[in-house]
């Protein structure tokens, strides 16, 4: 339990420290690139349809390739997240009704596999997958604050867009806090003891980090408002279309055209 715990808050932590990166200037505009994103992480979410969800999996890819992003921590990105959607929705597969293809027996329980059951936890698992692949694809090649610029020009609520700025900062910084205090708890177990017994003295990680989070998040609000002097921000800069963008914008506006009129 305690490799594995850590091992996952290391690797999320890892994982959002990867993403809060600058991200290349010149390859996309930030506005074109947001539509984009917005557009193919929507279809990937609500899709069912495998080949719509393969091809926005390939253009997450290409976009990471031919901007020259970290092709490493994209794939890990993409893979720890469809490990874990995987592994929440494999109980789909017996509770969902339909056709019996297998039957799992551990005496005295039998557990009925349904073809229905493994299409709905195919699908939900590359819904998860695609989603990742093109999102994080935009966040390598962008980097989050250009990314954040470009939904700011959309007019998004302020409000939100800080509140995303804050946490790629500040979620790492408290998974690495919590495995400061799970590793403080485990020393102070001086003897061998039940395994739901260690879960209690560890889920004890949670009031702190609650307590802890109110008291970084009130000195951060209070630092924003002494270095405010204004309440609105004027964003100068303007559209530049590349090639890239309007690639990027075609194929976007193409498969969601394609994913109305065939109703896919």
């Amino acid at each position: 339990m305690d490799t594995l715990t850590r091992r996952f808050l290391n690797e999320l932590a890892e994982i959002f420290d990867s993403i809060n990166i600058e991200g290349k200037r010149d390859f996309l505009d930030p506005t074109l690139a947001a539509v984009s994103s917005i557009i193919l992480t929507g279809m990937a979410a609500f899709t069912s349809d495998i080949k719509l969800l393969g091809v926005i999996f390939v253009v997450g890819g290409i976009l990471v390739l031919s901007s020259h992003s970290s092709f490493r921590i994209w794939i890990k990105i993409v893979t720890l997240i469809t490990a874990y959607t995987l592994s929440v929705s494999i109980p789909a597969v017996f509770l969902i009704p339909g056709r019996i293809i297998a039957d799992i027996s551990f005496s005295p329980v039998t557990l009925r596999v349904s073809y229905e059951g493994v299409m709905e936890t195919l699908i939900f698992t590359l819904r998860a997958a695609a989603s990742a692949s093109i999102f994080t694809a935009f966040t390598l090649v962008l980097g989050w604050r250009r990314l954040m610029d470009g939904l700011r020009r959309l007019r998004i609520p302020k409000e939100i867009i800080q509140l995303l700025i804050f946490s790629i900062i500040y979620i790492p910084l408290f998974l690495k806090e919590a495995l400061k205090m799970l590793s403080a708890r485990e020393a102070r177990i001086m003897r061998r003891i039940k395994l739901r017994d260690t879960w209690k003295v560890l889920a004890t990680v949670i009031g702190d980090l609650m307590l802890r989070s109110y008291e970084v998040s009130w000195r951060l609000e209070k630092a924003v408002r002494a270095r405010t002097f204004t309440s609105e921000q004027t964003i100068q800069e303007g559209f530049r279309f590349r090639p890239p963008d309007l690639l990027l914008l075609l194929t976007a506006l193409s498969l969601l055209t394609l994913k109305i009129s065939a109703g896919i």
